[in-house]
Formats: structure tokens, sequence, C-alpha cells
């Protein structure tokens, strides 16, 4: 009988190799297709009948939308609707009874599983031999976790090629996998299995005297090796040598003479490298597969990882409840992380969580204690502890290569083997050919993991095993003098990527590398008092590297730290210019303190002007004109577009004419000449379509920030279906850039032009994309703008409360984070929700304060819609202020004229036709008339189209007779 866990299928039809399953009240019959509820016959049709037995073949586990379709329509494309509806009559069949037991549960945005215990009566198998069989085998693991596979490929490549050994790393699992592997194919040898552990062995001679022990034959010979293959000769056995690292000539030559003199013998190794012998296959056991990092993992999804199962597995054997909470998720997840997937040190850590508990645990990692945490008293001294563990490698290894491996801990994460050898490497040594064959050794004994990455290849040591060797480094007295020489390479490595674009794939797996050594060197430097270490450099580099990847709260914090120490020279330098520049661009980003980070962006400015630096001047120069736009300044904006613009004439360098055109664009675009935005942005937009290296040093990509400006400035001007073009080509930049600031400018300016455009469903979407981005990314003003846009979209949809309530939320944020921008536009559309829900005292409140601050940036893109907005706010008091609403409405459209804002002038010509309509009678058809005759683009845009139908009916009325009633929007 098998217990719900994988349950084992036949090769025909992707059936069970059981008879019958049984689950609750149900009992399914594969090979009939049938399936009963207490002995009566349950109707179900043949989809539903598949998805339930690829359910079953997986009980409480995940399986794939993808696994489905493939099992059930294969090579046919069906829409997702069709697995719904027959997993609804599945569903229907199983728990239409009104039991309430929930046998199929839906795993959002993955798949379905089959929540229920399930057990299968399977057929007994048929013995190959059947003489009782006596087993040298250790005892049967009670509980095999992540394994299965790997037990199935080995034992059939034991089969057909007689000699396999498992390698791997110390604790990964290589003992209990072969363990399993010979109970597997126990009944497969007549004369049985034989286990024979060399780790016990101090001797390598000994290797032949340890094995004819283990298999009876007589050690007393005086040829032992020759005694020992002519009773093996005659013998149909499996030997599992286990333990091989340490005396891995002596096995290797001894599985060489089996396999030549004993055809009936077959040979299981278990070593930390290969034996490099004839005839051996070698079979890599990697680490249990770990949770990844990501949030809102619930505890069902956990466990479809083998290390957290092993993991809670374990605890439950502990007197632990098995049960997670799934505050506790978070954290089992980072410890399987840490502990990179090892068994052994998952079981260690688990068995100490009675006295610790999992948050006690994790703590003990982050200090290097659980390393020495012990485990069974039974098991044997390697395998006590994580320290014994990795020090039985260490202690094997010759002595340039523990030297090596030592020094190698100092890096976190990925390394190239560039990087290993700038910093193994002595300076005096005489060349790099040695560092090679070493490498190659440590990463033959899996101590040096590999990663890879398409073609590209990079190493890293686990991390329970960089900790140990950590130690091993101070003790050598080392320590220092290799951070030093790891910080500068690294230092250098940032310089060498900044002039490198991010459409590479390599450059991404380069980043990722130097983020995390970046951060340890960091650390290293700020806790050394030693003049050796140059913490300004490091500083620097860090935060360049932290901008460019959006990492701004990190970019913040060592820049302050960094500017703290540049005070104290003598003199202005590059590194106190650099650390300034992300100071200012990382609270812009982050911080709304205003005045702090003026401050910043000019001390900057004055160090580029005292070390000549242009390239830093100018991108000072674009985080001024971008902090200007912020905080609602829009001349002011303009004026630093047009000092940057005069700085970059002379360079006749393409990026920085795209980047000033651009600049230019958006600063007229925000100061409400539209027409000359669109010659600008239009310019950016022609010089070039391909990335250049030098614009993300900016802390964003201002090209892809042209392009979310140039499709506004499309739809202002009446162009619909080009600002609707531009605004996708807008997004998709930013998502292929995948700089998340970035990223954010596209999705903000994009998201307008769909709201505008009527398309809902995509503006709902990238709305839903630019609050997941900024949350993740701690781009607090970003994610303020999304609440002010999803209130917007509320509005729009009918849900008037829900819409004011989320613009309050975005606007107070905004305003606190002085993000004058976005907070004009919402407290705009918050003021007409409030007119169209009777609201119109504090509406008008709203809209007036707008107006006041628009005002004293001088007037802005958004004026005409706030003027109109306030007409309409005033025509809502009632007659007495029809006179003030008729002149604002006057000055909206006459500035919407001046901005060459079409769409706007239409707007604000609706409101006025319908107010004079409503108090004097009296419908402008040339007013309205005039404004739509000037749309030369055929697309449909939803104001142009409330025009037209208002003019239809206003002349289907007047041909009748009559006024009737007057349309409101």
């Amino acid at each position: 009988m098998m217990n719900s866990g994988e349950l084992r299928q036949s090769p025909e039809n992707g059936n069970f190799d059981a008879e019958t399953v049984t689950f609750g009240p149900f009992r399914l019959i594969p090979s009939q297709r049938k399936l009963e509820k207490d002995g009566v016959a349950v109707a179900l049709g043949a989809r539903a009948f598949d998805i339930l037995l690829a359910l079953l073949e997986r009980p409480q586990q995940v399986i794939t939308k993808r696994e489905l379709f493939d099992r059930v329509w294969p090579g046919v494309h069906v829409d997702e609707s069709s697995l719904r509806v027959h997993v609804s009559a599945l569903r229907k069949a199983l728990e239409g009874d009104g039991s309430n037991v929930k046998y199929i549960t839906n795993v959002s945005g993955r798949g379905y599983c089959f929540a229920f215990a399930v057990t299968a009566m399977a057929a007994a198998p048929v013995s190959v031999n059947s003489e009782p069989f006596r087993s040298r085998l250790p005892v049967m693991p009670a509980e095999i976790v992540g394994r299965e596979s790997a037990i199935k490929a080995i034992a059939s490549q034991l089969i057909a090629q007689r000699f396999v050994s498992i390698v791997g790393s110390g604790g990964v699992g290589k003992t209990t996998t072969a363990i399993s592997v010979a109970h597997s194919l126990s009944d497969t040898f007549a004369d049985g299995v034989c286990f024979v552990d060399l780790g016990l062995l101090g001797d390598p001679q000994s290797v032949a005297f340890a094995v004819a022990s283990s298999t009876n034959v007589s050690t007393k010979s005086s040829d032992l090796l020759e005694s020992l293959l002519a009773a093996l000769s005659r013998k149909r056995t499996l030997i599992v040598l286990d333990g091989c690292e340490h005396v891995a000539e002596a096995a290797a030559g001894l599985a060489e003479a089996i396999l030549r003199r004993c055809p009936d013998v077959h040979l299981l190794a278990t070593s930390r490298e290969s034996l490099r012998a004839d005839g051996e296959c070698v079979h890599r056991l990697q680490p249990l597969e770990c949770p990844p990092d990501v949030s809102g993992m619930t505890a069902t999804e956990l466990l479809e990882y083998p290390a957290a199962r092993l993991f809670v597995g374990r605890l439950s054997t502990r007197g632990v409840a098995p049960d997670i909470a799934e505050s506790d998720v978070p954290t089992i997840a980072a410890i399987c992380r840490r502990l990179d997937g090892i068994a052994l040190a998952l079981e260690l850590v688990a068995g100490r969580v009675d006295a610790f508990g999992i948050t006690g645990i994790a703590s003990l990692l982050d200090s290097d204690m659980a390393l020495h945490l012990s485990g069974k008293r039974t098991a044997v001294p390697r395998h006590r502890t994580l320290s014994a563990t990795i020090d039985w490698s260490y202690r094997l290894l010759a002595e340039n290569e523990r030297v090596v491996l030592r020094r190698l801990s100092v890096f976190t994460g990925p390394f190239s083997f560039e990087a290993a050898r700038r910093v193994v490497i002595d300076a005096n040594a005489a060349a790099a050919n040695g560092l090679l064959e070493e490498f190659s050794a440590l990463v033959a004994k899996s101590l040096i993991a590999v990663v890879v990455n398409g073609s590209d290849l990079r190493y890293r040591l686990l991390d329970t095993t960089r900790a140990r060797l950590r130690h091993h480094l101070i003790e050598s007295g080392e320590a220092h003098e290799i951070a030093v020489r790891h910080a500068d390479y690294y230092c250098d490595r940032i310089e060498k990527l900044s002039s490198r674009t991010h459409s590479s794939s390599v450059y991404d797996v380069d980043r990722e590398e130097a983020v995390s050594n970046i951060r340890t060197a960091l650390e290293f430097a700020f806790s050394s008092d030693e003049a050796s270490v140059d913490k300004l450099r490091i500083a620097a580099s860090a935060t360049r590297l932290f901008l460019d990847m959006s990492l701004l709260i990190e970019c913040r914090e060592w820049a302050e730290r960094g500017v703290t120490i540049a005070a104290a020279e003598s003199k202005p330098s590059r590194y106190a210019l650099e650390l300034w520049t992300a100071l200012a661009l990382s609270r812009m980003f982050t911080d709304g303190e205003k005045s702090a980070t003026h401050s910043a962006l000019m001390k900057a400015l004055d160090l580029s002007e005292a070390v000549n630096d242009t390239s830093y001047k100018l991108r000072i120069l674009s985080g001024l004109q971008l902090f200007s736009a912020r905080v609602g300044d829009f001349q002011s904006a303009l004026t630093q577009a047009a000092k940057f613009h005069s700085a970059t004439e002379k360079l006749a360098d393409p990026g920085y004419m795209s980047l000033s055109e651009a600049m230019l664009g958006a600063a007229y675009h925000l100061a409400g000449d539209q027409a000359k935005a669109q010659v600008h942005c239009e310019a950016a937009y022609g010089i070039t379509r391909s990335q250049d290296p030098k614009l993300l040093q900016y802390g964003y990509d201002n090209y892809t920030r042209g392009l979310g400006t140039l499709a506004r400035v499309y739809w202002l001007r009446g162009s619909a279906s080009k600002a609707v073009s531009v605004a996708h080509e807008a997004v998709n930049q930013g998502r292929k850039i995948g700089h998340p600031v970035t990223l954010c400018m596209s999705l903000m300016f994009s998201a307008w032009v769909f709201h505008w455009a009527g398309d809902h469903d995509v503006a709902w979407q990238i709305t839903d994309e630019l609050q997941a981005q900024s949350e993740r990314n701690s781009l607090i003003p970003f994610l303020a703008a999304a609440r002010g846009l999803a209130g917007r979209l509320l509005t729009a949809d009918g849900d008037k409360d829900g819409g004011i309530a989320c613009m309050r939320e975005g606007l107070e944020h905004l305003r606190g984070h002085r993000h004058q921008l976005m907070a004009t536009t919402v407290a705009t559309g918050l003021a007409e929700a409030l007119v169209a829900g009777g609201e119109n005292s504090e509406a008008l409140a709203i809209i007036d304060s707008v107006l006041k601050q628009d005002a004293e940036g001088g007037g802005s893109w958004y004026t005409p819609e706030i003027l109109r907005v306030r007409g309409i706010a005033l025509a809502a008091l009632g007659r007495a202020r029809y006179a003030d609403a008729i002149d604002s409405l006057a000055k909206s459209l006459a500035l919407a004229r001046t901005h060459s804002s079409l769409t706007f002038e239409l707007r604000a010509a609706i409101d006025r036709t319908c107010l004079d309509e409503r108090y004097s009678g009296e419908f402008d058809r040339a007013l309205l008339e005039g404004v739509c005759d000037r749309f030369l683009d055929a697309s449909p845009i939803p104001d142009l189209t409330l025009a037209r139908s208002l003019l239809a009916e206003r002349a289907q009325k007047a041909a009748a007779g009559g006024n009737g009633p007057t349309a409101r929007r």
C-alpha cells in the first residue's frame, strides 16, 4: 500500500500502477476509468476524469495549468476557460453533497492541488529472487525528500553501466541517496547488496580489506586483492562504497579491478569528487530546491519545495507542531536558502528549533553559530556538526588548495574566475597558471559550485562553507589583505560596468555579482580603521551601482555615510562629487525633504565645477531639472533644460543630443507649450532608438521618459492614435530596460494616456504594475502616484466613494513627499469627483488651493484643466456663481488654445457650451464645432465622441422645433 505522496505511474496512458485509489468515500479504478462513491458509480466526463487522474498522481502538490493542458489536451491549443469549466465539473462531482470537504484547491496564478489524503492499493511486485534476502545495507531512511527522480535515474544508470559515483558537496545527501538506490535494487542482485563505509578508514591501503570484510571474504590471504576478486567473480551483487574522497585513488584502483574481473558485480560509490576511474559514470547530486525570495508565499506553496519539506518534516520528529504559521513562511524559506538546500544542514538546524524557535535559528545562522549545532549521537564524526563536515573536506586538501579555498571565502554569492584570479593570486606570484589547477581541483571536489547562466559560468561557495572558511582565513592572518584586494577589484569592475549597456545579458549577471560583493566590501571598509582602506572610493563605487539598479534606500544610506567622511577632506575629490550626486538623486525618489534634496544637488554642482568634471555637471543639471519639475517649479525646470542644452551643443555626442532634446521636450510640456514640446520630443525620438549607456547614470533613462512625455503631448494635441502607440512603446521600453525608476516613470506617464483614451483595462493593468513596482523597490512617491491614478480610474468606473477615498490617500502622500507634479493632477481629479458627489464647497476650496500653488510655480500644462474644474465647481454652487464659472471656463479655453492643448480646449468647450445652455437656454454650436473640426485624427476620443453627440442631438432637436433636456457629461 502506498500512502499520499507521489503515486507511481505505469507507462501505458499515464495511469497508475495501482489497482485502486481511495480518498474519503471515493474509490477510483484507473484501469476501468471508473469513479465510485460509497460503492455507487459517479458520472464524470472524460476531460474531468483526466484532470482527476493528473491531480491524484501528485496529491498535495501543485499541478500547473500548463501540465494539465499538456495532459488533458495534448497538442491542442485551448482557452483557460475550458480548464476552469472541467475543474468546476469535477469539483461539483466530488464536493456537491454539501459536506464542506474541499478536495481540490486553486493556487492563485499557478494551478490546482488535490488537497485530501490519498491511499493507493498496488499489485504485489514480482521478485526476481525468491530466496529470503539478507541485506548488509543500513536501514532504509524513513522518508526520502526531493530525491525520488535522482534515485530512479541512478538505479537505471547503475543497471545499464555497472559503476556509478554519486558526487556532491558534504552533507548534500549522497549517502542517503545511495542507500535508497541500493534498497530499490535489492531484489535485482541474487547475492545481495553490500555496504562499505570507507569514511572510517585512516589508511588508503585498507580499502580492499574493508570490502573483503564486508563481503565475508577471508582477510588472511597472502594476496588479499586476488582472493577478493576471485570470490566476487562468482557473485551477482551490488557493492556500495560510501565516502571515497579521502581514499579516492585506492578506491578507483579497486573499482577498475572489480569491473574487469567480476562481470556480475555492480558498484555504487559516494564521494565529494569523482574517482576518475575507467568505466565510472558520475551523477552530480545537487542541493535540494529552495523556496525563492518572493513575497506573499503561503505555507502550501512553501511545501512544494523539497528543502522546506525536509526542514518542516524534521520539526515534527523533534516534537515541534508540524503546522506552519503563515508568519513563519518567509523565515523558513530564508533558512532553506541560507543553507543552500544542503540536507544535513537543514536536518541539524531543524533539530534545534525546539530549543531556539524558528526565528532564533535564523538569528544563529546570521551569527554563524549554527555551524556548531550538533546532530545525532550515532552519526559519524564528520556529520555531527556543519563545521566538522566542512573541516573534514578542508583537511583532505593539499596546502596550496587550502590557501585558494580560504581566500575565496571573501566572496559573497557568485564570482567569475577573473575575480578569483585577481583576489587570490599574490602580486609577486609568477603567473596565474597555478590557480587553474587548484581551482579545477576544488570544483571537482564539490567545494566550489558552478553557476551556469547560458554560456556564462560563475562560481560560488555554499554559504555554510564560506562562513566556516572565513574562520580559517582569519586564523591565517590574511583576512585584511584579501579583503582590500576584493574591494579594489569590485571598484574597478563597477567602473567598467558603467560604460556598458543594460541590453547585454552578461551585464545583468555582472552587476548581480558586483552588488552582493560590493556590499561585503562596504561592511569591511566601514568597520576598518586601517589607512590602506579607501572608504570613499568603495562608497562612491557602491552608490553608483545602487543608483543604476534603483536600490535607492541603500544608495542613500551609504551616500550619507560617505559624504560624512568626505567632509573631513582638505580638498574636493571626484569621489565626494559622486557621493553627493548619488545622495541627491536617491533622496529625490525616496525622501520628501525638499530642501535637503536641493542642497545636495547644489553641493554636487559646486563640486563638479571645482573638479572640472563636465559629465557630472550635466548629470546634476539633469537632476535639477527633474527636481524642479517634481516640486512644480516648471519655469526653473525649463531654465535648467536650456542650460543643459547649451552645455551639450559643443559635444556633438548623439547620446547627449538625444538627452538634451528629451529634457527640453519634457520641460516645455510641463510648462504648457505643447507645440515646442512636440518638436523637441520628436527630435529626441529621431536621434536614437538605441539606449546609450551613459543615460542611466542620471538615475533613470531620459530617452524612455521622453517617450512617455511624447505620448502625452500627442494626446493633448489631438493625435490620439500616435499617443496610444507611443505610450505602448514607452511602457515596453521601460520593461525592456528593467530599471525600476525608469519603468515607473513610463508607467505613470502612459497610464494617463490610456485613461484619457477610455481604455480602462489597459490603464488598470499599468496602474497595478506601477503600484507593484514602486512597492517592491521602495519608491514611495511613485506608490502615492499609483494610488492617485487608481482613484481617477475608480471614479471613471462609477465607484465615486472608492475613487474619492483613494485620491485622498494618494494626495496626502504626494504632498508629504513634495511631489507637486502629481499632486496637482490628483487634487484636480478629487475636486471634480467631489462636485459629482455634491460636495461643492469642499471641491471649490481644493481647486482654489491648487490654482494658487500652480500660479506660484508660474503655471503649468495642467492649468487649463484646473480652471475648467474650478468653473464646474463654481457652477455647481448655483446661478449666483454663474458669471464666475463662465469666466473660469473662458480662461481655460483661451489658455488651452495658447498651450496648443486641443483636447483640454475641447473639454473646456463642452463644459462652457453646456453651462451656457443651462442658464441662458442658448447652445453655442459654433464654439463646439470650431474645436471639433480641428481634430484630424480619426481615432475615437471619448470627449470628441461626446461633443459630436451633443452637436447631433441639438441639431435633431432644432429640426424638431424644441430644445429638450441638456445632455450632461
